[in-house]
């Protein structure tokens, strides 16, 4: 029925292939639908996380609920049967980010189901491929219900809540990668053993500007979404990937992920042994600056002057310059205030023609200015 592409084969291939009494099924407006006995195709799932006094979950021998949530990809979602209808399997507050994705597929990897009966693009929309739905794509944030009828084999929802408190599905592995001569080498991330919500690993060697993702330890099919601390987005930057990071700095860090909140954490022992990149782009191309002092190696220092002086009332087309790390990223430093300065809505700029001295702080990500002396 559709083509499954080689990464849900290997995300798959330690699943046992159904054993339960199916016949072959049927169609149904061009859909195939499996003739399944829930007395034979369901198995009490009573994991703590599912445990509930009004509901027992289940999880089937035959259709597998696949998502992936902010990147987490997971398979065999357990649900519930509805109570005046055993053909309805329902999944429950499920919590979807817009971007992620979810669809059905048989235990076999012969069909894949994706259908809805309400196709709205506000909320939920079906990817087609040839003409086929092969995912349900996450068009808008919140918790949601997801009705599926066995009997026909499409799915209907109900958009239940905006997310007030975001919950991000615990992950159980973690491994970083990133390229090295056009190969992704992963390194496994062990957990912190201060914190069981954390992973870490220790002295690992990263390189300024160059990608690092974040996945699950054994297959990697998993590509986790994450966001960068605040105490680190000095040595750390998000990509225009939500599923990757770019490091401002070259030497050996640790790094933490929390599994609940994913949330990338840096720390740095020692940051004069860090090699930090500092940018700005000027004359029509981008400039590449020098530490001040070898020993200090995150204070940098530029000199720039401005020349404009529109009408006489100050120099509001020359604004400070901005400086990026390695990968053109510009960095998202504090001005500090000054005499020399002016602010036109988060925007500094000089107030007076003349010749200026800027010092950049990497590691404290502040700009200051002074007057060049003559």
């Amino acid at each position: 029925m559709k083509k499954i592409v080689s990464c849900l084969f290997i995300a798959f291939s330690a699943l046992a292939i159904s054993a339960c009494n199916l016949s072959s099924g049927g169609t149904s407006g061009g859909i195939y639908v499996p003739n399944i006995n829930n007395s034979v195709d369901l198995t009490v799932y009573d994991e703590d996380e599912y445990k509930t006094e009004d509901e027992t979950y289940y999880k089937s021998d035959y259709i597998n609920f696949i998502m992936s949530v902010r990147g987490y990809y997971q398979s065999n979602i357990p649900f519930y049967v509805a109570k005046d209808n055993e053909n309805l399997r329902i999944y429950d507050n499920m919590y979807f980010y817009k971007g992620d994705y979810f669809q059905l597929m048989s235990k076999d990897y012969r069909y894949i189901w994706a259908t809805l009966k309400d196709e709205t693009t506000e909320y939920l929309t079906p990817l087609r491929e040839q003409g086929e739905d092969i995912q349900v794509d996450v068009k808008k944030s919140g918790v949601y219900k997801i009705t599926l009828d066995i009997k026909t084999m499409i799915m209907d929802f109900e958009y239940k809540s905006e997310i007030q408190t975001p919950y991000y599905y615990p992950f159980k592995t973690c491994a970083v990668g990133t390229l090295v001569d056009n190969k992704v080498v992963y390194t496994d991330m062990e957990e912190n053993p201060t914190n069981p919500d954390e992973f870490i690993v220790k002295n690992y060697e990263v390189g300024a500007g160059k990608l690092y993702s974040f996945y699950d330890k054994y297959t990697h099919v998993s590509n986790y979404k994450f966001t960068v601390n605040e105490n680190s987005k000095k040595y750390i930057s998000e990509s225009m990937f939500e599923t990757s990071v770019t490091f401002n700095i070259t030497g050996e860090v640790n790094i933490y992920v929390n599994r609940k909140t994913y949330e990338v954490s840096v720390e740095v022992s020692d940051p004069s042994k860090l090699t930090y990149d500092c940018l700005t782009y000027a004359h029509g191309e981008f400039i590449t600056l020098t530490p001040k002092d070898p020993n200090v190696p995150y204070i940098f220092e530029y000199k720039y002057e401005a020349t404009s002086d529109v009408g006489g009332y100050g120099v509001v087309s020359d604004d400070v310059p901005d400086f990026y790390n390695k990968s053109y990223k510009k960095y998202e430093l504090t001005v500090e205030e000054s005499s020399l300065l002016g602010n036109n809505k988060g925007k500094y700029y000089f107030k007076k023609p003349g010749k200026y001295v800027l010092t950049i702080d990497l590691l404290n990500l502040i700009l200051s200015v002074e007057k060049e002396a003559e």
